[in-house]
C-alpha cells in the first residue's frame, strides 16, 4: 500500500495530537487543572501504578469514600477549591456544583470510571448532588420551622421546668451541682423551675436563628445553686437559656397578665 505525503502528514498530526494529550510535563505537582478533563489527566500523570490498581479494583463508592480525607482533601486544598475563584471551581460552578466536597468526589468518581473504561456520566453525577442538596435544604427548612413553632408555643408568663443532665448532650443542658450532698454515682438529673419573663432570637448565617428564654428561677433541684456552663445559677437568678435542646416543658400555661413573676404554689 502506497502512503502519500498527504496521508503521512495526516498520520503525523494525529500522533502529535495524541502525544500532547498524554504529555505529563505540564501537570507538575503545583499545577491546578482548569476543568474535569484536565483533572483526570493530572491524576493519571501523578498517581503511581500501585495506587491506580488498588483504586481501580475497589467498588466505586468505597474507592471514593476511602480517599475523601486523603487525595480528596489534597484536591480541595491544593487546587484552592475553598477560595471559589479559579478556573476549576468556575467549571463546576457553571454546572451548579458549588461545594468543594462535591467537586472532589466528582473528580475522583470520574477518574475511577475512566480507569475502568466506563462512561463518566457527568450529568448524572451533577443531578445526584443537586438532588441531595435540594433534599437537605428542605429538611433544614423543616427543622427551622419546627424550632420556630416550638419557640412560639411558649408565652411570657408561662411557668416551666428544665431537665438538666449532668453532661451536655442532645437531651439537656450541662451542669455541675454545688453542695456537699452531691453524689456523682447516684445523680440522675436536675429539675429547675421558673417563669418566662422574656423571649429573644439571634439571627445567624444560612437562615439559622437561635431562640432564648429569660427564665426567672424559682426552684433548682434540692440544691441552693448549680454550676451552669461558665457561671453559678441560684434561685432568684434570671437564666438566659437557649431552647436548642428542646428540654423546656410547660407546667402552667396561664400567662401572668401583669408579667410580674410571683412564686407559684408548690408543685
Amino acid at each position: 500500500m502506497k502512503i502519500t505525503k498527504l496521508t503521512f502528514l495526516f498520520i503525523f498530526l494525529i500522533l502529535i495530537s495524541c502525544k500532547k494529550e498524554i504529555d505529563c510535563s505540564k501537570y507538575h505537582e503545583n499545577y491546578i487543572p482548569k476543568n474535569l478533563s484536565e483533572s483526570i489527566v493530572y491524576l493519571d500523570c501523578n498517581m503511581g501504578d500501585d495506587f491506580k490498581l488498588k483504586f481501580k479494583t475497589k467498588p466505586e463508592s468505597k474507592a471514593i469514600s476511602s480517599l475523601h480525607f486523603g487525595l480528596g482533601m489534597s484536591i480541595r486544598n491544593n487546587w484552592r477549591l475553598w477560595d471559589g475563584e479559579n478556573e476549576i471551581y468556575n467549571f463546576f460552578k457553571n454546572k451548579e456544583i458549588y461545594h468543594p466536597d462535591d467537586i472532589s468526589s466528582i473528580i475522583l468518581t470520574s477518574y475511577h470510571r475512566k480507569l475502568n473504561g466506563l462512561d463518566i456520566n457527568l450529568q448524572n453525577q451533577i443531578n445526584f448532588y443537586k438532588e441531595f442538596h435540594k433534599k437537605a435544604q428542605e429538611e433544614y427548612e423543616k427543622e427551622l420551622k419546627e424550632e420556630d413553632d416550638y419557640f412560639e408555643s411558649f408565652k411570657i408568663g408561662y411557668y416551666v421546668k428544665i431537665v438538666f443532665t449532668e453532661s451536655r448532650n442532645e437531651k439537656g443542658g450541662w451542669i455541675n451541682l454545688l453542695g456537699k450532698d452531691y453524689n456523682r454515682e447516684s445523680f440522675s438529673n436536675c429539675i429547675a423551675k421558673g417563669y418566662i419573663i422574656n423571649k429573644n432570637t439571634i439571627k445567624k448565617e444560612h437562615q439559622k436563628r437561635e431562640h432564648f428564654f429569660d427564665i426567672k428561677m424559682e426552684y433548682i433541684c434540692e440544691y441552693k445553686a448549680v454550676k451552669f456552663n461558665e457561671g453559678v445559677l441560684k434561685k432568684g437568678d434570671t437564666l438566659n437559656y437557649s431552647i436548642t435542646y428542646h428540654n423546656v416543658e410547660k407546667i402552667k400555661t396561664t400567662a401572668n397578665k401583669s408579667n410580674r413573676c410571683t412564686s407559684p404554689k408548690k408543685l
